[in-house]
């Protein structure tokens, strides 16, 4: 389903205020219009909104409204709270310490109406206050830009900050951690030696071994509890994590002029699994505290127990872990080095599938499918590896506690010391705990390493200095648009750099290696400072129809850019007035119906909508579609010819209703008798009868 998103954000100079607004589909955002006030404007304050589009007031506990109080998060660490007058829409904010690590909050939701209460949208509870994303993205902006005030852009680190992001529940997470060695040690050490005494001795009380047995069903009873609620308190982490870097993400990525620094690609894999890598990283990197908590208690008192010759079975422990990290490094490294040539694969099926005419016309069959085949054989290699190295690590699983006690058993007997019966039971009994370590080091090795790629990732794609908002409110009523001898490039450069760069030398020849002006687009890769658009002076008069011509790459799509605010301004000024409607060359579609695709969330106006049609040549087109402007296009638009995506992109702009009108190669890919009717029913009446064109 998509919809319409407005957000403000301050002017770069004049106390302006920008509204942007973007169409926010299931996969893809498009920024199509943004409109500029002043203070004067009224609505033009950042805290305003158009009367129209002002939400509705939320209920207190769901995601949107603030937190009620400032210590309500604190309140979940006392052990039980009493169900309170009006209690919140989420139970999960209302529960107490044990409520919550024993995740007993839920039973009303499920054992509801005697466990036959269906769960539905109805009947599900909203999302906490304490887990929105808008919430925490803004605390995690809030924590980075501290990172970077204190340690400067270069040296500031993702992890620092997402450590310090759950800090407090990292500290909770290592006091449980704690209490679930302490608990894995106490039955062996403690209750099971009093345990087996009581066993040899025939005089004791019925009483005394009933209350023993308690005594070790309560110890485990904890254990459970602890190691249950250190998964509790990571994956809400994890979750909080998870939603705070994604809303921040795509708030950077919104920010962003152009993608020039990242591919779609890359985007939308940090979204896909980046993300995913992160919270992995919250959710069992923590289990480290855990371990190291449960080997440190397993040494102490196995060598209370034992002797010196304990200290053996830790080392081989250590070692044993040290080569398990290995293993699993050399797996991340296998799997990632898979995936690579896996999207190597995918990338040239999906060339073949597209261009099966053009290979079968010059019969290259076999050596496209010798190429697939060659990528597939050595992906198979790289899967065979990583799996026989998963075998070791699992073998070593199952095989390194027996041998750990084996060794350390073997030396003490060697060494011709006393080993009881009792005494071997009670060590065994304190390092069979340790199997869970050698079962949890895999998971956070991992986690650690494949988050902290993440992080690398996210730094380098989204939180560098976002892009100054250099498009100022005009104020001649008189003039649409404005440039004020303006220097505009899509590289970042200093104004002295970037003219120098576009000076020619004294023969009258631009210097070695610099582009044409308006060489250089959003996709250009070069690393030359000559600015696209060089002190440029332009007034669009309201009510003007002006076109501009050129020759490919002299930077007429740059033109409109400026005045998108996808460029950076050197120097110079830009202005518009009202709001804008821009038609790119290739057009935007999303996946939906045609309706769907011209209204983009807008309200329905019928009227409005069949001029837009007509005006546009479309009315034709949904004549022959199966289900008229009902029909499904598929994905961007796959099931249309590229002249009807770009009237449906037309239509879009029309229907918009907006003040100005960017049209970049509008005429393309027409016919000679639908660009003749394009021009005449849509730029010559529907568009020039509005406000002004361009």
């Amino acid at each position: 389903m998509t919809r319409r998103k407005l957000g403000w954000v301050p002017g770069s100079s004049g106390g302006g205020v920008v509204n942007l607004g973007f169409d926010v589909g299931d996969g893809a955002v498009s920024g199509l219009s943004y409109r500029t006030y002043t203070p004067e404007d009224g609505p033009g304050s950042p805290h305003a909104r158009e009367p129209e589009l002002e939400p509705e007031p939320e209920p207190p506990g769901s995601a949107a409204a603030p937190p009620p109080g400032k210590w309500d998060a604190w309140r979940m660490l006392l052990p039980f709270r009493p169900r309170p007058k009006r209690p919140s829409p989420q139970p999960l904010d209302d529960a107490g310490l044990f409520s919550y690590l024993t995740a007993s909050w839920l039973s009303p939701l499920l054992l509801g109406r005697g466990g036959r209460q269906r769960l539905d949208q109805s009947t599900v509870p909203p999302l906490s206050a304490q887990d929105a994303s808008d919430r925490n993205a803004r605390r995690l902006r809030r924590l980075w830009e501290e990172e970077v005030s204190r340690r400067g852009l270069a040296k500031a680190s993702v992890l620092r900050v997402i450590l310090r992001f759950q800090r407090t529940r990292a500290l909770v997470d290592a006091f449980l951690g704690a209490s679930f060695a302490l608990m894995s040690v106490l039955g062996p050490v403690l209750i099971i030696p009093r345990i087996l005494e009581h066993s040899q001795e025939r005089r004791g009380s019925l009483a005394q071994g009933v209350g023993l047995s308690l005594a070790l069903f309560l110890s485990e009873c904890l254990k459970s509890l602890s190691l249950c609620a250190c998964w509790i308190v990571n994956q809400r982490s994890g979750v909080r994590c998870r939603a705070a870097v994604s809303a921040l993400a795509f708030q950077k990525l919104l920010q962003f002029k152009s993608l020039t620094h990242i591919s779609s690609g890359e985007a939308i894999s940090f979204f896909t699994s980046d993300v995913n890598y992160l919270f992995e990283g919250v959710y069992y990197a923590p289990l480290i505290f855990l371990s190291s908590f449960l080997l440190l208690f397993c040494t102490i008192s196995s060598y209370l127990t034992l002797g010196p010759t304990a200290l053996i079975s830790t080392a081989s422990y250590l070692l044993v872990l040290l080569l398990m990290a290995l293993l699993t490094l050399l797996i991340v490294k296998k799997q990632k080095h898979t995936a690579e040539v896996s999207d190597q694969r995918i990338r040239v099926t999906s060339e073949v599938l597209t261009c099966m005419r053009l290979i079968k016309m010059y019969t290259w069959e076999k050596p496209f499918t010798n190429i697939i085949k060659g990528l597939r054989r050595k992906e198979r290699k790289l899967m065979e590896k990583s799996g026989f190295i998963q075998s070791l690590n699992t073998i070593l699983l199952f095989v390194a506690p027996i041998l750990s006690t084996l060794v350390m058993f073997l030396t003490h007997v060697g060494l011709q010391l006393e080993l009881r019966a009792s005494t071997a039971f009670t060590v065994l009994a304190i390092w069979n705990s340790m199997r869970l370590v050698v079962f949890f080091l895999p998971f956070s090795v991992r986690g650690l390493r494949e988050s902290q790629s993440a992080a690398e990732r996210f730094k380098r794609f989204f939180l560098q200095e976002s892009p100054v908002l250099y498009v100022q409110a005009g104020t001649d009523p008189s003039k649409a648009l404005v440039l004020e001898k303006a220097t505009l490039s899509w590289q970042r450069a200093r104004p002295e750099l970037a003219n120098r760069a576009a000076e020619p030398d004294s023969n009258g020849h631009a210097p070695e290696g610099t582009p044409p002006p308006g060489g250089l687009g959003p996709a250009g890769t070069g690393d030359s400072l000559a600015p696209a658009l060089h002190r440029i002076h332009l007034a669009v008069a309201k009510g003007t129809l002006l076109g501009v011509c050129g020759s490919t790459g002299s930077g007429k799509s740059s033109l409109l850019s400026a005045f998108l605010g996808e460029m950076h301004l050197l120097e110079g000024a830009v202005g518009v007035r009202g709001s804008l409607a821009y038609v790119p060359q290739q057009a935007w579609l999303v996946s939906g119906s045609v309706r769907d695709n011209i209204l983009m969330g807008s309200q329905w106006d019928q009227a409005r909508y069949r001029q837009a049609l007509h005006c546009c040549c479309l009315a034709r087109d949904l004549e022959i579609l199966p289900f008229g402007d009902s029909t499904e296009i598929g994905e961007r638009g796959l099931n249309l010819s590229g002249g009807q995506r770009q009237r449906i992109s037309l239509a879009r702009a029309v229907y918009s209703d907006r003040e100005t009108y960017l049209l970049d190669d509008p005429l393309s890919r027409r016919g000679r008798h639908v660009g003749r009717h394009i021009f005449e029913e849509c730029i010559r009446k529907a568009l020039r009868a509005r406000r002004w064109c361009w």
